[in-house]
């Protein structure tokens, strides 16, 4: 079976090779690493848009829409094991055992 890549834009395969030669899960999905859930959920939607495999029919876009979505879920993860941010340990205060001089 041959695939008809008459159906992908340049931007389109442009945001395909970015995601699928990036191992960092910020970039993949264009956001910082102060991120807030909420950013990164939009991020992805707007992403997702882009490089769904029924929307564009680029080389590689299926695996970049899987690296995507994966990129999104350990990000969101990461706020829900921690209940309220990546962020929040560094607002913990030291152990006891930290403070003694």
């Amino acid at each position: 079976m041959t695939t008809d890549y008459s159906r992908c834009t340049p931007i389109q395969q442009k945001e395909v090779n970015r995601i699928n030669k990036s191992d960092d899960h910020y970039e993949i999905l264009g956001v910082k690493e102060t991120a807030t859930k909420p950013e990164i959920e939009q991020a992805s939607r707007k992403l997702s848009l882009k490089v769904h495999p029924d929307k564009c029919n680029c080389a590689g876009a299926e695996d970049a829409f899987k690296k995507m979505g994966n990129t999104k879920r350990v990000l969101v993860d990461r706020f829900e094991s921690n209940s309220g941010g990546i962020n929040e340990a560094r607002n913990r205060p030291q152990p006891w055992w930290c403070t003694i001089s």
